[in-house]
């Protein structure tokens, strides 16, 4: 499928055969955010199996960022350096094309990253490679949800998605988020429930950052995108760890 070729080279560094980028490709980033999770996925379980769990753990998330080129690290550190000014909307936008890396920048990506691997950590090996698969689908499914609520500014990423995206934007929300919501569903309920609350936390804080910049852009994309990875690894683990914050009972797992 060309549009899946075209996904999974825009936004990892994996071989795909493809260079070209196609406004039909919105309808699989969620399948590559789960090719992402998968790979990261085996690397860990390599690891693990001949016994070293943690080394697997952090080599495993670290995987995640490395197939995707770190260009969500980028965006995470341009938008966390904007954020930290406190003027215009226009000077916020000239600040994440700058070059230059402040103490936003470093702050944002300590606070994000350590979080997330802190979480992440916690996990025993099946929900680790669930987390690892589905934090992926989900914070890419993230990106439909975003970019379907709030009008993007300048010509980038988020401009030429959100073009496709408006014609199509029922489909595309659907066959981002509801075949892995069913899938999820049978494999543990709490990968639901963390991706609702992730969403709903996400929309509070997202509409506060696109404020800010008057829209959003592949780099506020980004930032939020890892900021969701965050929050659903997060979640996963304090409704595994208390069920009794679910709606859900124990056994229904």
């Amino acid at each position: 499928m060309p549009s899946l070729r075209n996904a999974i080279s825009f936004f990892t560094v994996i071989p795909s055969g493809s260079s070209d980028l196609e406004e039909s490709s919105i309808y699989f980033f969620s399948i590559t955010g789960g090719i992402v999770g998968s790979l990261s996925a085996a690397i860990l379980s390599v690891f693990y199996f001949v016994g070293f769990r943690y080394e697997g753990y952090v080599v495993g998330f670290a995987c995640i960022l490395a197939l995707y080129g770190f260009t969500h690290l980028d965006g995470l550190m341009d938008t966390g350096d904007a954020l930290m000014f406190r003027g215009s909307i226009e000077r916020r936008r000239e600040i994440l094309k700058d070059h230059y890396t402040g103490a936003g920048a470093i702050g944002w990506t300590i606070v994000i990253y350590t979080i997330s691997l802190a979480s992440f950590l916690q996990f025993g090996f099946c929900e680790a490679v669930l987390a690892l698969i589905f934090g992926e689908i989900f914070s890419k499914s993230w990106y439909i949800i975003y970019m379907s609520t709030t009008k993007s500014f300048g010509t980038g990423f988020a401009y030429f998605f959100q073009e496709g995206l408006l014609k199509h934007k029922k489909l595309a929300l659907a066959v981002n988020i509801v075949p892995f919501l069913i899938i999820a569903l049978f494999l543990n309920v709490f990968l639901i429930l963390a991706y609702i609350v992730s969403v709903l936390i996400l929309l509070f804080i997202s509409h506060n950052i696109s404020s800010r910049f008057g829209g959003i852009n592949g780099d506020i994309l980004g930032f939020t995108g890892e900021l969701f990875r965050m929050l659903f690894y997060a979640s996963f683990l304090i409704l595994g760890i208390f069920p009794e914050f679910s709606i859900f009972l124990t056994h229904a797992i």
